[in-house]
């Protein structure tokens, strides 16, 4: 009990993951991590903005509307409200999620990506699906 754990902490690398020098036109450009920040951001913006607009008119109708409006009003506040939010953040993540990349082409009816065949994908955001970041992509020679 008296061995001390040894680990040498790489925080040079750190900073990797936030930019980079793209090759191709050899200026700097954000990297994975500061690109989730900024997705972050959008969808924290965007989710607040229906989230007022939802509740705005949810609350009008239940205050304001006839029998129908208060009936709607009633059933956003009894199942959305209620829920809670780690059980709305698995059902969007594992269920909503995969049927709008499915959807979209993404991925394929077993989950994985079209690409590398593996069962993460994360994008470049180049635009094209085919150019992914797999999560096992140092194994598969696609990082």
């Amino acid at each position: 009990m008296t061995q001390v754990l040894e680990y040498q902490w790489e925080w040079q690398a750190i900073p990797g993951y936030f930019l980079f020098i793209d090759s191709e036109t050899g200026r700097v450009t954000a990297n994975i991590l500061l690109k989730g920040f900024g997705t972050t951001v959008k969808l924290s913006i965007w989710s607040m903005a229906l989230g007022f607009v939802l509740g705005t008119f949810s609350g009008i109708m239940g205050a304001k509307g006839g029998s129908f409006g208060r009936m709607v009003s009633r059933f956003y506040v009894e199942t959305v409200r209620n829920i809670p939010s780690l059980v709305l953040v698995i059902l969007f993540y594992y269920f909503v999620s995969s049927q709008f990349l499915e959807a979209l082409g993404w991925i394929n009816g077993s989950g994985a990506c079209r690409t590398c065949g593996t069962g993460g994908c994360v994008f470049s955001g180049r635009g094209r699906a085919d150019q992914c970041v797999c999560l096992g992509g140092l194994r598969f020679g696609h990082l």
